[in-house]
């Protein structure tokens, strides 16, 4: 490869280089992109898997939502909340088909199930309204459906009854609707068998009586069997409702395991599509790291290789250079078989060494030549210089002894100058090196007071952390004390409730007690219990009046506490905005501060360099001092040179007159 590229120009070489980066940024930029496209594509099965997850919580909500609107109806018996109910499973039916479509995409075993689901809430919406028409069947009040139906034929069996003091029969009567309120609390099919077989003792004992008409008794007969009818009627109804409402319990609770796997299945399959876009996020970047080391490397090593096939023959031809400069005719000069640039740089110097040569020869001849003309010259001019140097020099002589003494008077007087100057110089070092010291102690203490600066920023930065946690906690407390007000409502519209069962439980028992009197001696007994059901209705109101009044003070007291923590919250907001104003301050002093510590440390360096050039000039005046003394030795030697220089004068020129 070598011999290659040593063919081609070095641009072409260099630009080789610079291509195969270019190449490698490319494969490294195609895999980064691949990487990108999984890392979209598995994006989007996570976003699809999130929106999965959402639907499903809220179809949770809904079905929940459902069966309040269900309890809500049970309790109330309102057809506002059949039509809440029927609207709220209209809506998880659309959620369920709208999720199972998009179930079918990821998971069809899922979707499967969620199909099972739909099909069971249908399932459990017939019920539902089954539920729904006997309710209305049996009356939604008292005095409607079925149960006024009940009410009125009772009432009219008592008011003929009324019309006949028989205590007795009285009894009997009582006995039957003893039976009646028994069953509405207990729902136990027995007391069906016991108003019949009160209803037959009744009607054997009016037949015993001679107090009463036959066409009364006719009548009253008639009377009583509507009774039983619509008793039976409402009973075989209030089973049946309490049948239906199991099956449909039954029917949600058939389902409610389904919901479980759908929506477990549904966060596994969210957490699996995570952590494979983690794993593929991770391996993507691991790739593309490995690549761009990858061709680093291979970039570094051809570089490192193509210098060194640059370098080298370019040193052994600077070698080769200088070796000609020095003199030097036979040299190895490198690289001159090369087609590239180098390879032409190193014929160049071949053709360099060759003139070398050539001159050199040629300078050799010319200096021979020069060398003979130039013998028969010097006699001719030694002789005229003998007597132009005597005339020359001796003037010169004088003036150098005359100058030898000036000079020794001069070196004198700088010596003197030179000593004072060294005494300054270590007063102005010694100054300059107390202003040092000065100067780090400020720094030093600028760089503590930037620690301080800083330190203080990060109190008030974590203050300013915990004021928002506290915030989201006082919004937090503030809606679960919201939930309260609306629970403690709702047991409140519930203690309304039980206070009107004791209101009508109280009333039924005054009528008990006054029928119980009206029987004398055969209804005393009758008589105690109706007071004692009288005096559990009075406890029972007013336990509710007290329930309610503490329910008033739990409301009063959360609406203070929901007051309370909105100014709690409003607080801790002004808190959290005065710890963001002195954060800012502290980062304006922190800054400043940081100025103050670059000027010091400015001066610091500023000062040693004044003691550094204090302590050169001490240094140059010492130096000064002993060349003063040296020049002050060398003029008084000069001096005495120049008696010898005269002797030595006259002998010279008496051996060049005599050469």
């Amino acid at each position: 490869m070598t011999s290659i590229l040593s063919r081609v120009s070095v641009k072409f070489q260099v630009g080789l280089l610079g291509l195969l980066g270019i190449v490698g940024l490319l494969a490294a930029v195609a895999v980064f992109f691949q990487g990108m496209e999984k890392f979209a594509e598995q994006q989007a099965r996570l976003d699809l898997a999130a929106d999965q997850q959402f639907q499903a919580l809220r179809l949770d909500a809904a079905l929940l939502d459902a069966r309040r609107a269900e309890k809500d109806f049970l309790i109330r018996r309102e057809d506002r909340y059949v039509e809440r109910h029927g609207k709220i499973i209209d809506n998880a039916s659309g959620m369920i088909g709208a999720l199972a479509t998009s179930l079918a995409r990821t998971d069809a075993a899922l979707a499967e199930k969620l199909r099972e689901i739909g099909a069971g809430l249908d399932t459990y919406r017939q019920r539902f309204a089954a539920v729904v028409e006997s309710q209305r069947h049996l009356g939604y009040k008292e005095t409607e459906g079925l149960e006024g139906n009940l009410r009125a034929a009772v009432h009219a069996v008592e008011t003929r009854l009324k019309e006949y003091e028989q205590a007795e029969l009285a009894v009997l009567m009582l006995m039957m609707r003893r039976h009646e309120k028994d069953f509405m609390l207990r729902l136990t099919p027995k007391y069906i068998e016991d108003i019949a077989q009160r209803k037959v003792a009744f009607t054997a004992l009016m037949a015993e009586t001679d107090s009463i008409p036959p066409a009364t008794k006719q009548e009253i007969t008639g009377l009583l069997n509507s009774y039983q009818d619509a008793f039976n009627a409402f009973a075989a109804t209030r089973l049946q409702l309490v049948e239906q409402v199991e099956a449909l319990s039954s029917a949600y609770a058939a389902i409610d395991p389904l919901i479980e796997q759908v929506f477990a299945g549904i966060a596994a399959g969210y957490e699996s599509t995570q952590q494979t876009l983690a794993a593929e996020h991770a391996e993507a970047e691991k790739l593309l790291w490995i690549m761009i080391a990858s061709i680093l490397a291979a970039l570094s090593l051809l570089a490192i290789w193509l210098a060194l096939s640059i370098s080298r023959p370019l040193v052994g031809m600077a070698g080769a250079l200088n070796a000609l400069a020095g003199g030097q005719t036979e040299v190895a000069i490198p690289a001159q078989d090369r087609g590239d640039e180098i390879g032409a740089i190193g014929r160049a110097v071949k053709r360099i060494e060759q003139n070398a040569i050539d001159r050199a020869l040629a300078e050799k001849q010319a200096e021979e030549e020069n060398r003979l003309r130039l013998e028969a010259e010097k006699k001719r001019v030694m002789a005229q210089l003998a007597d132009q140097f005597e005339q020359n020099v001796g003037s010169i002589v004088r003036v150098v002894s005359s100058a030898a003494n000036e000079l020794e008077a001069a070196a004198q007087t700088l010596n003197s100058s030179l000593e004072e100057t060294t005494a300054q110089a270590d007063t102005v070092a010694a100054a300059a090196t107390e202003a040092s010291t000065n100067v780090e102690t400020v720094a030093t203490a600028c760089e503590e007071l930037a620690a301080s600066v800083r330190e203080i920023g990060q109190q008030v930065a974590q203050s300013s952390q915990v004021a928002d946690r506290a915030v989201g906690t006082a919004n937090q407390t503030q809606v679960t004390a919201e939930g309260l007000v609306a629970a403690t409502q709702k047991i409140g519209e519930v203690v309304q409730l039980i206070n009107e069962i004791a209101e009508q439980t109280n009333l039924l028992a005054l009528n008990a007690t006054i029928e119980a009197a009206r029987a004398g001696e055969a209804g005393k007994g009758f008589a105690v219990v109706a007071s004692e059901v009288k005096n559990l209705a009075s406890q029972t109101a007013k336990a509710t009046e007290d329930i309610t009044l503490q329910i008033g003070e739990v409301q009063d007291g959360t609406q203070r506490t929901v007051g309370a923590i909105r100014d709690i919250a409003a607080v801790i907001g002004e808190s959290r905005e005065i710890a963001s104003a002195i954060a800012s301050a502290v980062e304006e002093q922190d800054a400043a501060t940081q100025e103050i510590s670059r000027n010091v440390m400015q001066a610091s360096a500023g000062t040693q360099e004044v003691t550094s050039a204090i302590v050169q000039v001490s240094q140059a005046a010492s130096e000064g001092g002993s060349a003063a003394g040296q020049v002050l030795s060398s003029a008084q030697e000069l001096s005495q040179s120049s008696v010898r220089l005269r002797s030595e004068m006259d002998n010279f020129l008496a051996q060049v007159r005599a050469a």
